[in-house]
């Protein structure tokens, strides 16, 4: 994995911001997650990557942390059956990974390169929850 400079990793930053942004404006989006320096939804996850022909889909929960620090914007996806983190990428930092809000469909494309996972890969991630009335 490569090392994102300041500004790639700013740019994610305010990616992920947006992301959060359109969506705590859902009628369901998790009241604890307002005040707080974590976030969690319920999200359905696409992962693609160049091992494989067709993407891996799969449901999960997203835990970010959200604040001033080193660790601003991480993500982690919860462990599925389906996906661990012995195979996969399950934890994503700007610092690490580019992030883009895709305002088309309203989901967060995260996208990254290792040999881990023999190359470039993404990940798009849409909120299981109510889509947001009038944004």
């Amino acid at each position: 994995m490569r090392q994102a400079d300041e500004n790639r990793e700013s740019r994610s930053i305010r990616e992920f911001g947006a992301f959060r942004q359109y969506w705590s404006q859902s009628v369901e989006y998790p009241d604890d997650n307002f005040g707080n320096n974590h976030v969690w939804m319920p999200i359905s996850a696409i992962y693609s990557w160049p091992a494989v022909r067709m993407p891996l889909s799969f449901r999960s929960n997203l835990r970010a942390y959200v604040g001033s620090g080193p660790d601003d914007g991480q993500i982690d996806i919860d462990e599925t059956t389906q996906v661990t983190i012995d195979d996969f990428h399950m934890r994503f930092h700007p610092r690490w990974q580019d992030y883009r809000f895709e305002e088309s469909d309203h989901s967060l494309l995260i996208s990254g390169s290792s040999g881990k996972m023999g190359g470039d890969y993404s990940v798009r991630v849409r909120p299981m929850i109510e889509r947001p009335q009038d944004v």
